[in-house]
């Protein structure tokens, strides 16, 4: 694949991952993540918040992609936080913040479909960001998925897999 090609692609990325409650369709919602809530956090800078959350994710075993980051670095300014992690027991835990909304976040905890809660991590995650962090977390919602939501789940790994690949070349690119 072409370098300019994957430079777009992760720049750009893959709009609906960013859309950080819930895909629906007409007949009503599609996919729920497990875990969503919102948090404001004004005692930590935005660079320290997403270092503390990278090394929590890491912690817990997730690879992880800061997606804003490598945009800033081009001058993309979709959001100033926008981080995901994927786990080998492919659940996805996604940090996004909205550009002037300082100190306001929004974390998601997805699971493959059927939903299969993991209430301990989603425990850690909710106690990280207001113990460790200090954060005021708000507006916890809690969903369930049918067996029928895999394919977009599935669609949904299968972006970030690439998110991953495409990361990983252009990083390769660099250091060579």
């Amino acid at each position: 694949m072409h370098r300019g090609h994957l430079l777009l692609t992760l720049l750009l990325g893959f709009v609906f991952i960013a859309v950080p409650f819930q895909a629906s369709t007409a007949e009503g919602p599609l996919f729920s993540p497990d875990l969503a809530f919102h948090f404001v956090c004004g005692g930590v800078d935005r660079s320290s918040l997403e270092r503390r959350f990278e090394g929590f994710l890491r912690d817990s075993g997730f690879r992880l992609v800061n997606k804003a980051q490598v945009q800033h670095q081009h001058e993309i300014y979709f959001f100033d936080s926008d981080i995901i992690g994927l786990d080998d027991q492919q659940r996805i835990v996604h940090l996004i913040s909205v550009p002037q909304t300082p100190n306001r976040y929004s974390v998601t905890l997805e699971t493959p479909p059927p939903t299969r809660r993991s209430a301990s991590l989603e425990e850690r995650i909710l106690n990280f960001v207001s113990g460790g962090l200090g954060c005021e977390v708000r507006q916890i919602t809690r969903g369930e998925n049918r067996s029928d939501a895999i394919r977009y789940y599935d669609e949904k790994l299968r972006q970030i897999d690439n998110l991953f690949r495409e990361l990983e070349a252009i990083q390769g690119k660099r250091r060579s």
